[in-house]
């Protein structure tokens, strides 16, 4: 009983710690700068339900 007992107390502490390292990690969001960010190229979608390797570079694969 005494195993179980000490199996419990140290499941709370565990679980307690979990929570103030939880709230004193200091994870928040932060804005992206948008000044920094490189200039992208437009992205070429390509029509649904056919795959992104299909075309030209397909046919020359299966030869």
């Amino acid at each position: 009983m005494s195993i179980l007992i000490a199996l419990a107390v140290l499941s709370a502490v565990a679980v307690a710690c979990t929570i103030v390292t939880l709230i004193r990690d200091g994870y928040r969001p932060v804005r992206t700068d948008g000044t920094r960010l490189p200039d992208a190229a437009p992205r070429q979608s390509t029509p649904s339900g056919s795959p992104c390797g299909s075309g030209q570079d397909a046919s020359i694969a299966r030869r």
